[in-house]
């Protein structure tokens, strides 16, 4: 999957691009409100394959980290989600551990994840409203029986109604996980994607693989196959390689394609209840970075808080001024000493673009005392003491951070590199080599 889409409320939805960017857009055409970067690992480093929005904030599936992120939503990070992947299995097909999460729905405080590879035993599970696993759901209802590739969940007239792309069937199943039926789609209509309840006691669901058959199709509570809503192509009010669906509180709907083919390129359609083309919100990816540097450039010119410029001028107003963004985000922490978001934006600034690594520990150290993840933040003060030089420090410090109980991101890409700060020391090269 190439990212995903969450209504947020009758106008406002979001979308979770695949690079770990999050984006709130206005459905009535005013553009992006909203936009941050994954924190605190930064752009390029999570692949986001699914959202779900609920009590404010927001849920996102991260495929390329194995887990569930739970944000604020102005992307204050509440929550991750899933027990740490064994990185020695190819693949790691246990309850609680979320191999490849592709599809979230939010339900009552319950959260259920459906996880895309072939043959797992765990591809839905659910997790309680506090993020704890609490049961995994046997595809079909037989013991132990493998999911083939489930890409969509949705809640339908009560029922969890599963898109299992590899035997093209939409698998239902009670809340609970019991199974209660296995709805075939007609020949020739390819395997399903994602699917969501249309407001009005139907369902909408996207298609992909038969480049003949519709590209979305409008179901019956009942799994009957109504009419095609949009067809295949890459014009206008049509969708090509179409990954994600949202559906507004009064039927309305949005589609996400790739016209192009390329995963960058994401299309953003609205659609009436009708599935009558209403506007295009995202033309391309070109479209898509200059409304987020528009807005970045109202907030920057005094529509937003000392945070909220810092960091848009730090992470995408084009070109930037990071002595500004340096005083904006220093401005923030004296407003309010405990702003978390602020000190780690600074504390990366500090050490990325500014080259100050001292003063990076210290903001570091200061989101540490503002309550962030105290194991990733010693990871970043680490990495600022090896870049001064001091490599015995680094090493006490990202050990203390690797042996930590509390979970660490990047855990064995951590390990790898304390691994190879050691051999730094012993003087040999990281790697084996000379």
């Amino acid at each position: 999957m190439f990212g995903g889409l969450a209504a947020l409320d009758a106008e406002r939805f979001v979308l979770a691009g695949l690079e770990g960017t999050v984006t709130t857009f206005h459905a009535g055409g005013e553009g992006v409100s909203g936009h941050f970067v994954l924190p605190p690992m930064g752009p390029r480093l999570a692949r986001f394959t699914a959202c779900a929005a609920a009590g404010g904030g927001l849920f996102v599936a991260d495929a390329r980290n194995s887990c569930i992120r739970r944000f604020r939503a102005d992307g204050l990070p509440l929550a991750r989600i899933g027990a740490r992947r064994n990185a020695g299995m190819t693949v790691h097909d246990e309850g609680g551990v979320l191999e490849e999460p592709y599809a979230l729905l939010e339900r009552r405080g319950a959260l259920f994840v459906a996880c895309g590879g072939s043959d797992l035993v765990h591809g839905v599970q659910r997790f309680d409203a506090r993020g704890r696993y609490e049961a995994s759901f046997p595809c079909g209802g037989g013991r132990e029986a493998p999911w083939r590739q489930p890409r969509g969940i949705a809640a339908i007239g009560g029922a969890l109604w599963i898109a299992e792309a590899g035997s093209g069937l939409l698998r239902v199943h009670a809340m609970d996980g019991r199974h209660q039926a296995d709805l075939e789609l007609p020949e020739g209509f390819g395997f399903p994607l994602r699917l969501a309840d249309d407001g009005y006691g139907g369902v909408l669901l996207v298609l992909a693989g038969e480049p003949d058959a519709p590209a979305v199709v409008r179901l019956d509570g009942e799994g009957e196959v109504i009419a095609p809503a949009l067809l295949q192509g890459s014009a206008a009010g049509e969708a090509s390689s179409a990954f994600d669906l949202a559906v507004l509180p009064d039927g309305r709907f949005l589609l996400a394609d790739l016209p192009s083919g390329a995963p960058e390129e994401a299309r953003i359609q609205l659609f009436s209840a009708d599935a009558r083309l209403l506007r295009v919100l995202v033309e391309d990816a070109g479209d898509f970075r200059a409304q987020v540097e528009a807005h970045g450039a109202r907030l920057v010119a005094g529509g937003g808080s000392a945070f909220e410029q810092a960091r848009a001028l730090h992470q995408f107003v084009a070109g930037g001024e990071p002595e500004r963004a340096r005083a904006l985000y220093l401005q923030a922490v004296r407003e309010e000493p405990r702003h978390l978001m602020a000190w780690v934006g600074l504390g990366t600034l500090l050490r990325e673009t500014l080259g100050d690594p001292e003063a990076a520990e210290r903001a570091f150290r200061s989101a540490i005392e503002a309550g962030g993840a105290e194991g990733d933040l010693l990871a970043r003060v680490a990495a600022c003491r090896r870049d001064r030089g001091d490599l015995d420090g680094a090493i006490t410090i990202l050990k203390d951070a690797v042996d930590r109980p509390d979970g660490l991101e990047l855990y064995h890409e951590r390990v790898e590199e304390l691994a190879d700060w050691f051999l730094e020391r012993a003087g040999e090269a990281p790697g084996g080599e000379d």
